[in-house]
């Protein structure tokens, strides 16, 4: 059984504990749609879907067109997150432009130091033999 075949699972003990969504130890073994987290026993079931990201749903959400659901849940968070809530993801997309201006600058530097290492061993870091 793979996850790509979208059938309904069981959470293991060993599910339960996986890292998911790059957290460790479960922490993001949640519905999608309700945030229920997982426990051991409990259905759950992947969704995929290209345009809006796949998705893993809990039994009591599991009814219905998921999909669209799923597509009503990201237009819901769109309309917070440019409304009321904009202060908040402003301040984290801020942080987030500053750090890539960031890592762009030290990746360009260390593209430099490269260069300039390779063409010191080339030209001028001592005899050729």
């Amino acid at each position: 059984m793979s996850f790509t075949d979208q059938k309904p699972r069981i959470a293991t003990e060993a599910d339960v504990k996986a890292p998911w969504g790059g957290a460790k130890n479960g922490k993001n073994f949640r519905c999608y749609l309700c945030g229920h987290k997982f426990q051991v026993g409990d259905q759950y079931r992947f969704v995929f879907e290209q345009t809006l990201g796949n998705l893993m749903v809990c039994q009591d959400c599991d009814t219905g067109d998921v999909l669209q659901k799923w597509a009503d849940h990201q237009s819901e968070w769109e309309k917070l997150r440019d409304g009321k809530f904009w202060y908040f993801t402003k301040r984290v997309e801020d942080s987030y432009e500053s750090e890539m201006h960031y890592a762009a600058r030290e990746s360009r530097e260390a593209s430099e130091d490269i260069k300039y290492w390779k063409d010191k061993a080339m030209y001028g870091g001592g005899e050729r033999r």
